[in-house]
Order: C-alpha cells, then sequence, then structure tokens
C-alpha cells in the first residue's frame, strides 16, 4: 500500500479515533504522523506502543487551554499563513523523525527525513 501524506491531529472526542488501527498505519509508514490529545482510555497508559512511534505527538486533553497559548497559536498560524502566501517556507512546520511534514502553497507533501523544528 502506498504511503499516505497526512497528519491526523486527534484534539476531540474519544469515540473518533481507533487507536489500534492508527498504531498500525503510523507504524507501517502509512500514515506520516499523528498529533494526539485524546485516547482511546483516559487517563492513556504510558507504555502504550502508540508514544513509542517516532512520527506521534501526543499532549494532555488539556494541552494549549490558556489565554497565552490560544493568542500564540493565533499568531503561529498567521506567520505560516503570510508567509506560504509570499511563496516562502513557513517558519512554523511539524517535522516528524522518520517523515519531514512540508507545507507547500496549497499543498500538503511529505518526504524521508529525520529532521525536527
Amino acid at each position: 500500500m502506498d504511503q499516505v501524506h497526512g497528519v491526523p491531529d486527534q484534539c476531540g472526542e474519544r469515540r473518533a479515533c481507533d487507536q489500534v488501527s492508527l498504531y498500525r498505519n503510523l507504524a507501517k509508514g502509512r500514515l506520516a504522523g499523528a498529533g494526539l490529545d485524546v485516547f482511546e482510555s483516559e487517563p492513556p497508559d504510558p507504555q502504550d506502543h502508540i508514544f513509542m512511534l517516532p512520527n506521534v505527538a501526543a499532549t494532555p486533553h488539556i494541552g494549549g487551554g490558556t489565554d497565552g497559548t490560544s493568542r500564540r497559536r493565533g499568531q503561529c498560524a498567521a506567520a505560516n499563513i503570510d508567509r506560504i502566501a509570499q511563496g516562502l517556507e513557513p517558519p512554523y512546520q511539524l517535522r516528524c523523525r522518520a517523515t519531514a511534514i512540508r507545507w507547500c502553497a496549497s499543498t500538503l507533501t511529505a518526504s524521508s527525513g529525520d529532521a525536527i523544528r
């Protein structure tokens, strides 16, 4: 199967996440990476294999709930949009160890790499 060049951002309801399938697809390289803040069981088991994957970023469900972080998140998104609109590389990117994720003007692409930014 070809690699799916996507990065699910699983922030929301637990029932939206099939963690076993997500793990399997991430481990086999079918998905480039995942950002998680909800899990099938809460609190999650810290020994869960999904946390051992280099292409998974996980935070508690309260990962960004302050006024300051919300304001900063908006500033980072605006900076990325401005740079992309100018045809430049955005300053705020996710780069997983196994797969570097790069934004282009209107496309999310993936390529091999070990950079973390």
